[in-house]
């Protein structure tokens, strides 16, 4: 478990698979971000994003890191509310894209983003 968090805390993307009520699976390309060897989400576009409707609804998906897409590992999303870690998850996201993309850096900022963060663990399959 370690090591996946470890990968993905070097990957710039991952690849979440979510499941419409209606069956209808889709991929979304995301950042992720890893606080305390926990992996986050969060969505730029807060709770209303397709993903984390789906993924929240589920409370599971599949994550692919881009650079290794033969992996697939299934996923459990909780949200997260605490504050602390909520700053610290800001912090991480600031690090890791800041300066890659400072264009996109503020929508993962805001008020309704920061409340789209969820908690990601692994669950064997």
């Amino acid at each position: 478990m370690a090591d996946r968090a470890k990968h993905l805390k070097a990957t710039q993307e991952v690849m979440l698979g979510t499941t419409s009520p209606s069956g209808t699976r889709h991929d979304t390309k995301l950042w992720v971000v890893v606080v305390d060897g926990e992996p986050y989400l969060r969505s730029m576009n807060g709770a209303g994003a397709r993903w984390y409707r789906e993924l929240t609804r589920e409370g599971r998906g599949e994550l692919v890191a881009l650079d290794d897409p033969r992996k697939r590992v299934a996923v459990r999303a909780r949200r997260v509310e605490d504050p602390e870690t909520l700053g610290k998850v800001t912090k991480a996201f600031k690090k890791k894209y800041g300066w890659t993309h400072p264009q996109y850096l503020p929508r993962f900022l805001d008020e309704g983003s920061v409340a789209a963060t969820l908690r990601l663990s692994f669950e064997e399959v």
